[in-house]
């Protein structure tokens, strides 16, 4: 025991130089993981920067380029129909009603391609004159101020097709204006479709899970069945803003992506990282302690030789 103790003793500050070593390889091991912590959530951030830009990119090509497409060239059609525009000269209510109730049996229609909610007649004032909606929908009131985008426009603009987005409770909607009576202008028939309809297929185009709600809230609007996941997938979730082309908020979008070989790679990579340091710095903080252990060594046995030729 005393043996122990005297060893020890000698080798105090080899002891204390090792102590020293392993606090710094726990200290630095720490360091690294709350950089690594940071750089997967700046992996993260980068990763939702890029979706919401993904998907303002898609919902333009899928809703304000195609369906809009299809909803203009609905709308001219039924506004150019030369009965529709007697009809609205001469304020026919009944005759009106009836002829915008055709338009439900229109191929764009029947085919599915657009969702058609309703279709309003207004006269060049912006007054309601007749409307017909989808059966068992919902009438819809067109708020003022959209109907006053179309009605108060002036020159050769009042004969041009105006899309407008609005809310109806928290949905959203996507009118098309469009002149009856050509170059003399009898009124605007209003035709009032479905955007929701025209993302059916965004979830396929992202490649991810995704739900449509009511903006700023939890209430669902539809949730897309297109892609599925694994039951022991990694999921990240990200938000998105479906915006109008005037930039005004119509939906939010949820997204669910799978991230299981992301999340792969990174564990890898943390790992091997993490084992590599401890090597690297083990190994070099070994040699340290050996190199002055050596030189404390060597330099006892000089001064234990002094001493024995001085006793001499």
């Amino acid at each position: 025991m005393p043996s122990v103790i005297r060893f020890l003793r000698a080798q105090t500050i080899t002891l204390l130089l090792m102590v020293v070593i392993l606090v710094m390889l726990l200290s630095a091991t720490w360091v690294g993981g709350r950089l690594t912590a940071r750089y997967e959530a700046f992996v993260g951030a980068f990763q939702q920067e890029q979706i919401a830009e993904l998907v303002a990119v898609t919902t333009d090509d899928l809703l304000w380029n195609r369906y809009l497409a299809l909803g203009n060239q609905m709308a001219q059609a039924a506004a150019g129909n030369a009965d529709l525009a007697k009809q609205v000269a001469a304020k026919d209510t009944a005759g009106i009603t009836s002829m915008l109730a055709d338009e439900f049996r229109q191929g764009l229609v029947t085919e599915g391609r657009v969702n058609l909610l309703g279709l309003t007649v207004f006269d060049t004032a912006g007054t309601a004159l007749a409307s017909s909606w989808q059966a068992g929908g919902a009438e819809l009131a067109v708020p003022a101020d959209v109907v006053a985008r179309a009605a108060s426009r002036e020159g050769s603009e009042r004969l041009q097709l105006l899309g407008a987005a609005w809310l109806a409770e928290g949905r959203p909607v996507l009118t098309v204006f469009a002149p009856v009576g050509g170059l003399r202008l009898r009124g605007y028939l209003a035709v009032h479709i479905d955007p929701l309809h025209a993302l059916q297929t965004l979830d396929s185009r992202m490649g991810m899970q995704v739900e449509l709600l009511q903006l700023d809230s939890e209430v669902f609007l539809r949730e897309l069945d297109n892609v599925t996941f694994a039951s022991d997938a990694k999921i990240n979730n990200f938000a998105a803003t479906v915006n109008s082309p005037e930039g005004t908020p119509l939906l939010d979008v949820v997204l669910h992506a799978d991230v299981t070989e992301l999340d792969h790679q990174l564990a890898a990579t943390r790992s091997e990282f993490l084992l590599l340091f401890l090597a690297v710095g083990g190994t070099a903080g070994l040699a340290g302690v050996v190199i002055v252990s050596l030189a404390l060594h060597r330099s006892r046995r000089r001064e234990a030789a002094m001493q024995a030729e001085a006793a001499a």
